[in-house]
């Protein structure tokens, strides 16, 4: 995906879909998620044109946990950290000491810089890869 420096940070932020072209905005679990009472408290940046497009936010700092996803994005991302997560948290597939451990490697695997390998930051081709890379050295 190619965008301008200033769109990247802004899609990188939360703050801007990559699907429409368009800002987000802030809402609260109420909006995303009204048929699930223990998110209601937790923030999202959602897409001002598709309410399916969004991202949750962490609380206090206002940062987002990574891209806007689709329905289809967030499925990858789950089935990727599924993998991921087997690297680092206990377990017979246990390869690293720490999550931290685990994304040095990963970020090296993908020869993209640490601040942008988590699964919440990675657009749909990356995500494949990077779950395809994980799941590659569990076996």
């Amino acid at each position: 995906m190619e965008l301008d420096k200033e769109k990247e940070e802004m899609v990188f932020a939360g703050k801007w879909c990559w699907y429409c072209d368009c800002e987000t905005e802030q809402v609260t679990g109420v909006e995303v998620y009204p048929h699930r009472s223990d998110l209601h408290g937790r923030l999202f940046f959602r897409c001002v044109i598709s309410n399916d497009h969004y991202v949750g936010r962490y609380h206090g700092s206002g940062k987002s946990y990574g891209i806007i996803a689709d329905a289809d994005l967030r499925k990858l991302k789950m089935e990727g950290h599924k993998h991921f997560d087997q690297l680092w948290a206990e377990g017979p597939n246990k390869r690293f000491e720490s999550r931290q451990a685990a994304y040095d490697w990963l970020s090296e695997q993908l020869n993209i810089p640490i601040e942008r390998t988590h699964f919440g930051m990675f657009f749909p081709e990356m995500c494949i890869r990077a779950t395809e890379i994980c799941k590659r050295y569990i076996a």
